[in-house]
């Protein structure tokens, strides 16, 4: 049976953490465990000081956000509909929104530039406007700690750009954001660190230069991949496929 075998690990407000691996590393678990939607078997996830299973669901929900891979939401709805649904656990009886709640879902939705479509149908939007219509949604509940899992999964090079830029700024305004990754180098290029599971443990954690190093790779992915420095930002590294040699085999 799987086993996630972690040391402890932080995410500290301000900073942007990526979750990497091969599939089957334990990326998922590892951010389902910090989202309280796991119990650990041994340890404990505290949030602020306190004990994760000792928040109650509304007041984690105001300052833990969480993005699984999948979110069932009708179609039908639009955008402003489904970021309105995130002021759930602020709302009072009769869930009535009040001029704070209304700012925050268009500060959410200002955001990650979804406001020229609020009045659109999730159904109408394309995969990268969904995502960040989802965002939104979680964003407007006003978490101090943003977990999200695969959110650029699937999308184009300027729509992962778009997402991550905006991860760094939530970042960069005082929020501790971990986001789960397939994409090495949007990984390395965005965050401040990084998280590198391999068979249920960390292998390796922090900067990007420090964990993307061949050895690393080598260990955890296989051989045949190459490491070299990104063309506009030497000080972070690029994952590239190795070719064999001339003659070699193919």
């Amino acid at each position: 049976a799987f086993e996630l075998r972690v040391p402890a690990v932080a995410l500290a407000a301000g900073t942007l953490v990526a979750l990497i691996g091969p599939n089957g590393a334990g990326k998922s678990t590892l951010l389902s465990l910090l989202a309280g939607r796991r119990n650990p078997r041994r340890g404990a996830v505290v949030l602020l000081g306190r004990p994760l299973a000792a928040w109650p669901p509304k007041a984690r929900a105001r300052t833990l956000g969480y993005l699984p891979q999948a979110v069932p939401v009708d179609p039908h709805l639009t955008v402003a509909e489904v970021v309105r649904m995130g002021r759930y656990p602020h709302t009072r009886a009769f869930g009535f929104l009040d001029a704070h709640d209304r700012a925050a879902c268009a500060a959410a939705m200002a955001a990650v530039d979804v406001t020229a479509f609020a009045d659109r149908r999730l159904a109408a939007l394309s995969g990268g406007e969904r995502q960040r219509a989802l965002l939104a949604a979680v964003l407007a509940q006003e978490p101090r700690v943003l977990l999200l899992d695969e959110p650029t999964a699937g999308l184009d090079l300027h729509q992962q750009t778009a997402i991550f830029l905006c991860l760094q700024r939530l970042a960069a305004a005082g929020m501790g954001v971990a986001v789960v990754t397939h994409d090495l180098n949007v990984a390395a290029l965005h965050a401040a660190h990084l998280i590198l599971l391999h068979r249920g443990g960390v292998f390796a954690a922090g900067p990007p230069g420090r964990v993307l190093v061949p050895e690393h790779l080598a260990a955890t992915y296989g051989p045949g991949v190459a490491v070299v420095a990104h063309p506009t930002a030497p000080d972070r590294p690029m994952v590239l496929p190795a070719l064999p040699p001339p003659g070699g085999p193919s």
